[in-house]
């Protein structure tokens, strides 16, 4: 019998329906479909395989002499002069958080896809939403930071301009974080407390469980989460995760400052949207 990760059956879902291509492709693939957008595009193929993420931008020569970049939906966010665009980490894996909740990479690998388009409230008031979340990125671990959720969001500043203030003031004094909020297939009971036990989470929002899980006794881990939306959090309050720091996002309109000119080289044309590209996939 051949058994079939969590992750495998993601990235087979995301090659037949096509959501997020450029997140399963290989890299043989990207270089054929780098090649093949060369034949329309003379000197485009020329990348390296993986230096350029097509599908997310690309660059067009119109017969007007006009150079057009088209970019994701977060750089055209940032370009908005009504929306303030906020860039940050969301969610950790594989250590509990402050209120001992608990997802391993797996768990958020499954929750990726549902993280963009979610809202973003104030401070967990379900009732004053102030933007919404652009994308879901999973990243890898380093020294310092576990794997993880990285987000965009915009804040529609316009709506929200007292908000908005309070978010710049705490950015500055680095003091400004996002808190997720999700449901899932399941919770389980683990940890140095935990029993073992998993119930459904509709169990466990009824609290139908073990002690541990309603006493919060032990880590509850929420296995195969979906992910609802967001908070902006600021002092006093304090996020469940402390390092899911948040910053204010530089716009990818200082890394276009030419973008008005109509007669660049089409040198000069990749070399910008591969600007617009580092900004987008860092």
């Amino acid at each position: 019998m051949t058994v079939t990760s969590k992750a495998q059956l993601r990235d087979d879902l995301h090659r037949r329906y096509g959501r997020d291509r450029a997140a399963v492709m290989s890299p043989q693939e990207m270089h054929d479909k780098a090649v093949k957008m060369g034949a329309n595009c003379p000197g485009m193929g020329k990348q390296k395989a993986g230096d350029v993420a097509w599908e997310r931008a690309f660059v067009l020569h119109a017969e007007s002499g006009r150079t057009v970049i088209t970019a994701p939906v977060r750089e055209i966010a940032s370009n908005n002069p009504a929306f303030t665009l906020l860039s940050g980490r969301l969610v950790g894996a594989d250590e509990p958080n402050r209120n001992g909740a608990l997802w391993t990479s797996e768990d958020l690998q499954m929750g990726e896809g549902s993280v963009a388009g979610g809202p973003l409230n104030w401070l967990h008031d379900d009732t004053k939403n102030i933007g919404c979340l652009l994308d879901g990125r999973m990243t890898a671990a380093t020294d310092d930071v576990p794997a993880h959720i990285a987000t965009n969001a915009a804040v529609w500043s316009f709506l929200f301009p007292n908000e908005t203030k309070v978010i710049a003031s705490a950015a500055r004094a680095g003091d400004l974080y996002y808190s997720m909020e999700c449901v899932s297939r399941e919770v389980s009971c683990v940890g140095d407390n935990g029993c073992g036990e998993s119930f459904s989470y509709a169990d466990y929002e009824a609290k139908r469980t073990c002690a541990h899980l309603r006493e919060r006794s032990s880590t509850r881990r929420f296995v195969d989460p979906l992910f609802l939306g967001a908070a902006v959090i600021v002092p006093p309050v304090s996020p469940g995760w402390a390092q899911a720091n948040v910053e204010l996002a530089r716009q990818a309109a200082a890394a276009a400052e030419t973008i008005h000119e109509d007669h660049l080289t089409k040198q000069q044309a990749q070399d910008l949207a591969a600007q617009i590209l580092s900004w987008a996939n860092r």
